[in-house]
């Protein structure tokens, strides 16, 4: 009876041993499951991470070439704007190169101008007192002449016309405030020339003839 007894009782206990490994194994169980699935779930969000990092560093690299290509476009720009202002450096120098040479005629021009203007005004003077003395002298002798009086006067008004109208000419050249008849200051010269010495051909011929 005793050993029936007996044999019952470690029964009894050999199923309770069984059924505590067996909810630990269970226990364990759900405890490796859950692990699994915080380390799927941790897996799922590092991937999500490693595919954002990687578009992040497609988009880096995107960006440092757009830079590239923008800083290369600057300095393309920076290099034009240096050869634009090394030509308009070397034009300008022309410029007042040009300037500097066009002074040094102005200033030549001036002076051949006055020159001549000053032999003209000496002519005119030198050709009045002429006319004035050989004048005197012939009504002084009583002398008659080619013209009549009056054709003298006519010849003489026409010739002091075209003297003043020469001096005229070749003063606009040394003053802009008078109105020039030509645009070159040559050509000025050049008529005022002929007007002067046709007025004063034109005198000497009136005082010759009256």
């Amino acid at each position: 009876m005793s050993d029936e007894g007996g044999s019952g009782e470690n029964d009894g206990n050999d199923d309770t041993a069984s059924d505590e490994r067996a909810g630990r194994l269970k226990e364990k169980e759900e405890r490796l499951e859950k692990q699994e699935r915080e380390l799927e779930r941790t897996e799922r969000e590092l991937e999500e991470r490693e595919q954002e990092l990687l578009e992040r560093r497609e988009e880096t690299v995107e960006l440092r070439e757009q830079l590239e290509d923008k800083e290369a476009e600057f300095e393309e720009r920076e290099a034009n704007i240096d050869d634009r202002e090394t030509a308009l450096d070397e034009r300008e120098r022309e410029l007042e190169q040009r300037a500097a040479e066009l002074d040094q005629r102005e200033r030549t021009l001036q002076e051949y101008v006055g020159d001549q203007i000053a032999d003209l005004e000496g002519s005119v003077r030198s050709s009045i007192d002429d006319s004035v003395s050989a004048a005197v002298k012939r009504h002084a002798g009583g002398g008659g002449g080619r013209f009549s009086r009056i054709g003298g006067l006519v010849l003489g008004f026409v010739g002091m016309a075209l003297v003043v109208g020469g001096v005229v000419v070749a003063l606009s050249i040394r003053h802009p405030d008078i109105p020039a008849i030509l645009s070159s200051d040559l050509r000025n010269l050049a008529a005022a020339t002929v007007l002067v010495f046709s007025g004063l051909a034109a005198n000497a011929a009136a005082v010759a003839g009256s």
